[in-house]
């Protein structure tokens, strides 16, 4: 989509400037399981580079899984990687001077931690039932 056109219906309202999508990022996965975005993180070491959690809309909905899909601007229709979770996202971070670590918190309060290097194979730090009993 081309947005140097782009002509909004409704500029004829506004007194100030518009605002114009820059990007538009979607996969057939999310939506065909109704995902919502939980959180975004950038990158930052590559500033192209940046990390989507998807997977919960209300705190009293249950649902079974979530998913992190990794995103580059230099190739916005498919992601760089993608990540299947057993639980809903609900925080990412990024080690800070090792890229390829990925530390995700779940809605079931498991910490996996994963190496995108080596084909998603996550480090499951799951703690006692008893001793957890709210969402990370």
């Amino acid at each position: 989509m081309d947005y140097l056109g782009y002509d909004d219906p409704a500029d004829e309202f506004r007194t100030r400037g518009t605002l114009y999508p820059l990007w538009r990022f979607r996969h057939m996965e999310t939506r065909r399981r109704k995902l919502p975005v939980t959180v975004v993180l950038w990158s930052k070491r590559y500033t192209d580079l940046f990390y989507v959690g998807y997977g919960l809309r209300t705190l009293k909905e249950q649902i079974q899984e979530g998913m992190v899909l990794v995103f580059s601007l230099k190739r916005p229709a498919y992601p760089e990687h993608t990540i299947v979770t057993k639980s809903a996202v609900l925080c990412l971070d990024v080690h800070p001077h090792r890229d390829d670590l990925l530390c995700v918190g779940l809605y079931d309060g498991s910490v996996i931690v994963y190496r995108l290097k080596s084909n998603n194979v996550g480090l499951d730090l799951n703690c006692n039932p008893i001793l957890h009993t709210i969402s990370i």
